[in-house]
């Protein structure tokens, strides 16, 4: 069952990118206790959705490439709409 690998990296970089924004804002802030767990959410999610792309791509598929970029585009999108819908904007 590929496709559940497919869902899988999707989700996984969705949730890595998703991330990565509230990194930058809990830095900013000065919450050091979500910056680090969320610092560890990061690492463990681009470490296994590394492993798995790397994988499938040595196997051959190269599907996963366009599943590893759509997640982390999609991922990136929503957490900066989100983020700038609640008003934290800074002009």
């Amino acid at each position: 069952m590929i496709w559940v690998k497919y869902v899988l990296i999707f989700v996984l970089q969705f949730s890595y990118n998703y991330l990565r924004v509230y990194e930058i804002r809990h830095s900013y802030d000065g919450k050091t206790s979500h910056l680090i767990l969320n610092t560890i959410l990061m690492n463990a999610t681009a470490l296994f959705t590394t492993y798995i792309s790397i994988s499938e791509m040595l196997k051959g598929d190269l599907k996963v490439c366009f599943i590893y970029i759509l997640g982390a585009v999609f991922g990136k999108w929503v957490s900066t709409t989100k983020y700038f819908k609640n008003g934290n904007k800074k002009d």
